[in-house]
């Protein structure tokens, strides 16, 4: 099986997505460590714990992938999910913020840029949780052959 617009192996182009993620990651927690980021320090703490989680996600992937152990991609499927669906909210409470200014003011504030920008991320992730779950069930569907195949020798 092939992905990355066929042009990588699905388990090559899902380690080279997962490298993504821990960069991200990574850099998520040295920037949110800084003295002069700007956030509070309860989204501080959340964005750190959120960046940890994602980089052990990833990080397993690796391990999945190299070992050919289907398991050990689920809790990046998970997480990718669980992150598509906060930023579809995230979207629909960023256009309805635009369209309504006084709805959510003070829990939101949207600009047409964080917007796309937030809409564009939503469909990196959409398309990253496809990879991911593509690659889950190819490892899962090799796994069952090669179990299969013990059985029957």
């Amino acid at each position: 099986m092939r992905c990355c617009f066929d042009a990588f192996s699905i388990t090559l182009g899902t380690m080279i997505m997962a490298g993504c993620l821990v960069v991200a990651g990574i850099a998520s927690i040295v920037f949110e460590c800084l003295p002069s980021n700007p956030h509070t320090e309860g989204l501080r703490i959340t964005i750190v714990v959120v960046a940890a989680v994602q980089t052990v996600c990833a990080l397993l992937v690796f391990v999945g992938c190299t070992r050919r152990k289907a398991s050990l991609l689920a809790p990046v499927v998970i997480y990718t999910i669980l992150i598509v669906i906060a930023l579809f909210v995230k979207v629909l409470m960023s256009i309805v913020s635009l369209i309504f200014p006084s709805a959510l003011s003070n829990i939101l504030v949207a600009t047409p840029f964080s917007t796309v920008a937030t809409a564009v991320v939503f469909l990196f992730f959409v398309w990253f949780s496809t990879v991911f779950n593509n690659c889950y069930k190819c490892l899962k569907d090799s796994q069952s052959l090669s179990e299969y195949g013990h059985l029957v020798a």
